[in-house]
């Protein structure tokens, strides 16, 4: 019984140490729509879950995790709120978004969460943080990339106007075209309208074993880098957590996604 009581207690340690200490992990993804060795940098981070739990000095963490590894912009795929709106207007901690030093700033989609509460107060709370730009079915230009920025799936569920179909969007085949989608259901679509690369978050990676078997069942793509078709896919395990501040086989990151061009020609 006393052993029993020591490894539930070094688990719900290192279970909390995993949900708070955040890891870098590092991805390159390559392309014959930049000229060999040009290279752009983005840091996607996904289900802050803002709120009760979550406080304005995580999110001050997280900004300053960002701007250690200096991206062009930070994507942030949905779940910024964790639910309640009250401690998010009462507190403010997402105003620490505008922290990032980014040329391109926080650029964020809605999540299942943000859906919870009041979606259009959600929205309103979003479009007000300063350096934050939300994408509801909408597209934002880098110069050198397209982001697609998609409602989440929860729309479709519980509204007549559904959210827009990824091959309704304009993807030039000039611009390395990203779409951001909270939850990895459709990454086939993505591939079938040849976006380049799919993000997106949502699942946690399951958060707390065994729910990680789970997961990995339910989507194409659950954690990690995959690749479908032309599109390469990556779906993070999130910075924040759903409900304790626990996370045991899985681990809080941000994700630094360095997108390298590999064309050769006269004009790379």
């Amino acid at each position: 019984m006393k052993s029993a009581g020591v490894v539930t207690v070094a688990l719900l340690v290192a279970g909390y140490f995993n949900a708070t200490d955040t890891d870098d992990k590092h991805y390159e993804i390559y392309t014959t729509k930049l000229p060999k060795g040009e290279s752009h940098r983005l840091v996607l981070a996904s289900d802050l879950h803002a709120g009760y739990a979550i406080t304005a000095e995580d999110i001050d963490r997280l900004a300053s995790e960002a701007n250690r590894v200096s991206p062009e912009v930070v994507v942030v795929a949905g779940d910024l709120i964790d639910g309640d709106l009250q401690p998010v207007k009462e507190e403010r901690p997402l105003d620490n978004l505008g922290k990032v030093k980014a040329p391109h700033g926080v650029v964020a989609v809605l999540g299942n969460h943000e859906y919870m509460d009041d979606v259009a107060e959600a929205e309103n709370i979003l479009r007000s943080t300063k350096g934050l730009t939300l994408l509801r079915d909408e597209t934002l230009d880098l110069g050198w990339a397209r982001i697609v920025g998609r409602d989440d799936l929860t729309r479709d569920k519980r509204y007549d106007t559904p959210r827009k179909a990824i091959a309704d969007y304009d993807m030039p085949d000039s611009l390395f075209n990203i779409i951001v989608d909270h939850q990895p259901w459709q990454v086939n679509e993505a591939d079938s309208a040849d976006a380049d690369l799919y993000l997106a978050g949502h699942t946690h990676a399951g958060q707390i074993w065994p729910m990680s078997i789970i997961t990995h069942y339910m989507y194409d793509i659950h954690y990690g880098l995959a690749c479908f078709g032309n599109t390469q896919a990556i779906v993070t395990s999130g910075f924040g957590t759903w409900g304790p501040r626990m996370r045991i086989g899985t681990q809080s990151e941000i994700v630094v996604i360095d997108v390298v061009g590999t064309r050769e020609g006269p004009n790379a």
